[in-house]
């Protein structure tokens, strides 16, 4: 890709020497796509290679020192993308060298001179000609040559680097839009846009200058009445149209009532009490655009949200829908920023997709427009950093935007993927117009089907796995979400009811103990656990993805009230009644563990069991536990007052996709190893199936480590007519404790079939 240079207004040029025109998008990202769908046959097949150079275009823009950033690199890294994600068997990948590793030392730097984005610019073809190309042939081959099938690496200082995504909240450290400002926005008639400025306005008494490209001043008056619908319409429009088929008919009459809409919305936003001027203008079209914003003394911030999605995969997708999918984003950013180049403004926003990090099949020219959108706008923030530039990279949101096309949501349905509700987007947006530090954010589900590159931080990666993001957050309380999903969280096929996944209750106190450690510091270390509960459980229903919020505060030094709670969503995203509240607890944490405690073992009475252990133990009919949680390894004592048995964590299974080891806070394989004693004692006894309820006091001495035996020695205290109490202790083969539970009680659930029983093939 050639540097980027002045040339005539009408394709967009700038006298920064940043801005694109057409030969340039015809020479990259326009031509790929033509010659990738021009070959697509011989390329989709294993052993196939796509691959592509980039300089600090791709990975780099979002670390420090990044050199002069090319968009055109980025929307070729967005196409391939998708062309990665279409040909699952072909390797694709984009190397990104930061030129700065590989340019000799310019005259102005041995002089002691700055060089500033500007001038790096224009010293591109200079320095490039410059580069160790043979170090950058070597490393970009070797690459090509790796098994790493991730689209997106970097190269620099010698290092290589990978992009992840980074779970944050919005920091409230500057105000992006001034009250009665005067804002100029593409697209924002109707959809997610029009549901933002409406917000925007409601709060900033914004004043709107709106360019869309539907003619709401063309329409014949007939149709903008409210007591004529689309059947009604589409009949006038027969008698308008007697030559055209159906189908056309229909499209008409489709947008016939996107105008209404956009009528209607357009005087809501005036009923506010702002000034809102509506503007027939196709930001492709430089000279209209130029125009328009000629007519306004001031502008204080853009916001481009225009797009289109035309959906189809490369073998099918035309090269004319291709490129208007990409020119809405691109040329009409172009545009803007070419007609604004001399103005003074404060702010330019824009509307990305998630797509243009992941990549999504059908999704060619989007993902290339997006990406492509992003890297631009990065560019401009080195250019003007005074200036705030905002990249909103959205998921699907329900019951709003291109998702509710029919197709494209059961499509992403199929998927797995999890739509942002309308009211929860538009608090994201406008809570992030506090937050003048972060140029770029994407908002996502945990969606992995999408995440090829894992993107999505895997948990081996993480010091909380049991915690995505932070949703809320002051001094003393803080509130995550997490999103149980089979797809990541394989733990959960290992403890099913009735082929029903059910979060188990030591996983619960882990997830508590992660969000209470968030907040405690890195030097402390969970030493107990009080009055913990478990009031309603949860079930991974229809194997559906369940999202959770936990919250953790902190009342007093050292101690923090934790709870995790859920509320019930329609198919539409919309929160139905109030949250459910399932685990809660007080954590204490301290600097130490508590002073070693040793107890005397009790005396041993044998045990036989009549049959196999595994059949015996584990069965779905009683303890409902498999691979993972198969650790009651021997049967040492019983005597209808205490059992004691050997458990073992010695499991090398994947406990999340991609992980055998997570690093938890707490025991937690052991912990669930020591309520199924609880479980095993009733089987022995009364027959009953049991659940883990509550407990008053658990206690952490030393922490268990992998593949080592230990005794849990199990004494029922008490039973009431819904529940069982029981002591709780896990110690080595010398009585030094580990954990003590007391007071942990289980309520009983059903009485086991007779085939089910196992009272009669055991002998103590």
């Amino acid at each position: 890709t050639k540097p980027y240079t002045k040339s005539d207004a009408n394709a967009g040029a700038g006298s920064d020497n940043v801005m694109t025109d057409d030969r340039e998008l015809n020479a990259s990202i326009k031509t790929a796509f033509v010659i990738i769908k021009g070959l697509f046959d011989q390329l989709n097949r294993p052993g196939s290679i796509i691959g592509a150079l980039s300089f600090d275009s791709v990975i780099f823009p979002y670390m420090e020192n990044c050199g002069a950033i090319h968009p055109a690199f980025a929307g070729l890294s967005g196409l391939l993308k998708t062309v990665n994600k279409e040909m699952p068997d072909t390797l694709v990948k984009i190397v990104d060298f930061s030129l700065k590793d590989f340019v000799k030392e310019r005259t102005e730097k041995q002089a002691g001179q700055t060089i500033d984005h500007q001038s790096e610019s224009a010293y591109t073809a200079q320095t490039m000609q410059t580069a160790d190309t043979e170090k950058t042939a070597e490393i970009f081959i070797n690459e090509l040559l790796s098994n790493d099938p991730r689209t997106e690496v970097g190269y620099r200082n010698n290092k290589r680097h990978i992009l992840y995504m980074r779970p944050s909240i919005s920091r409230r450290q500057g105000q992006i839009v001034k009250k009665g400002s005067t804002m100029l926005v593409t697209g924002g008639a109707g959809g997610i846009t029009y549901e933002i400025i409406k917000k925007v306005a409601e709060k900033y008494k914004t004043n709107l200058i709106i360019l869309d490209i539907n003619d709401i001043f063309g329409i014949d008056e007939k149709f903008l009445s409210d007591k004529i619908q689309l059947p009604q319409i589409m009949a006038l429009l027969k008698n308008d149209m007697p030559h055209a088929k159906p189908v056309e008919i229909k499209r008409s009459a489709d947008k016939i009532m996107r105008i209404r809409q956009s009528v209607e919305n357009i005087n809501y936003l005036k009923s506010l009490g702002v000034n809102v001027d509506y503007n027939v203008v196709d930001v492709t079209d430089f000279t209209a655009v130029k125009k328009t914003i000629d007519k306004y003394e001031k502008i204080d911030g853009i916001f481009h949200a225009a797009g289109m999605e035309m959906s189809q995969f490369i073998p099918k997708k035309e090269l004319k829908a291709y490129e208007l999918v990409v020119d809405v984003k691109v040329k009409g950013m172009v545009n803007l920023l070419t007609a604004m180049e001399k103005r003074d403004y404060d702010y330019f926003i824009t509307f990305s997709s998630v797509t243009a990090r992941f990549g999504n099949e059908g999704q060619a020219d989007y993902t290339a427009a997006n990406d492509f959108l992003s890297k631009s706008l990065l560019r401009q923030k080195q250019l003007h950093p005074e200036r705030n530039y905002k990249i909103y990279a959205w998921t699907a949101w329900s019951g709003v935007g291109m998702a509710t096309n029919p197709t494209v949501k059961k499509v992403l349905e199929d998927r797995g993927v999890q739509f942002l509700p309308m009211e929860q987007g538009v608090k994201f947006f406008m809570a992030d117009l506090l937050d003048s530090l972060e140029n770029e954010m994407a908002f996502s589900g945990m969606d992995y089907s999408f995440d090829r590159d894992g993107l999505l931080r895997h948990v081996n990666d993480t010091e909380f796995p049991f915690l995505d993001h932070i949703t809320a957050k002051n001094d003393n309380n803080v509130t995550f979400a997490r999103t149980l999903d089979l797809k990541r969280d394989l733990f959960l096929f290992d403890h099913s009811m009735d082929d029903t996944p059910v979060f188990l209750g030591s996983t619960g106190i882990e997830t508590l103990a992660e969000a209470a450690k968030a907040i405690a510091g890195e030097n402390e270390h969970l030493v107990e656990l009080n009055d913990f509960s478990i009031p309603y459980g949860i079930k991974i229903l229809k194997k559906r993805p369940k999202e959770l919020t936990i919250k953790a505060s902190n009342p007093e030094q050292g101690v923090y009230q934790c709870e995790i709670s859920s509320v019930f969503k329609n198919p539409n995203g919309i929160v139905m009644g109030d949250p459910i509240l399932h685990y809660k607890g007080m954590l204490k944490f301290a600097e130490s563990l508590p002073a070693p405690e040793k107890i005397k073992l009790p005396e041993f009475h044998k045990v036989e069991l009549m049959g196999e252990h595994e059949e015996i133990i584990y069965n779905p009919k009683r303890l409902f536990m498999f691979g993972l949680f198969n650790t009651i390894v021997k049967i040492n004592s019983f005597d209808e007052k205490i059992l004691v048995t050997t458990v073992k964590d010695s499991s090398n299974k994947e406990f999340f996709t991609g992980v055998t080891q997570p690093d938890f806070q707490t025991p937690a394989v052991i912990i669930d190893a020591m309520f199924q004693t609880g479980g095993l004692f009733e089987f022995f006894t009364t027959n009953r199936t049991v659940l883990p309820f509550k407990i008053k006091t658990l206690k952490f001495y030393k922490k268990p480590e992998k593949n080592q035996e230990y005794y849990c020695i199990t004494e029922k205290t008490a039973s009431k007519e819904e529940t069982n109490t029981y002591q709780l202790t896990l110690t080595d083969k010398e009585g030094n404790v580990y954990i003590s539970i007391k007071d942990f009680q289980m309520v009983k659930l059903n009485t086991l079939d007779e085939k089910d029983r196992i009272d009669h093939k055991v002998k103590y």
